[in-house]
């Protein structure tokens, strides 16, 4: 290995114990969140710059999350006031 941090992390992958204590049940849960960020606007940025592709990727979960927040919202919103209109009637 010509890094040692690359070596550490070939060690923890291939150890057991280590990969389900931290990632295993879990993983499949992130890696469909990046599908879904993926599926939602492309998987490709066309920008030269490092930089300016980590800001696109940090927005673009930032918006993720607020558009999860938003659509959360508005299911609670219509669940509170359709279970007051059942009531009322």
């Amino acid at each position: 290995m010509r890094n040692r941090y690359r070596k550490v992390v070939k060690e923890r992958y291939e150890d057991e114990r280590y990969y389900r204590r931290i990632c295993g049940r879990s993983r499949y849960e992130v890696e469909q969140l990046f599908g879904n960020v993926k599926r939602a606007w492309g998987d490709r940025d066309n920008t030269r710059l490092y930089e300016l592709a980590s800001v696109f990727v940090l927005v673009r979960f930032i918006l993720w999350n607020l558009m999860t927040l938003v659509k959360l919202s508005f299911l609670m919103f219509f669940h509170v006031r359709y279970r007051v209109i059942v009531v009322c009637l």
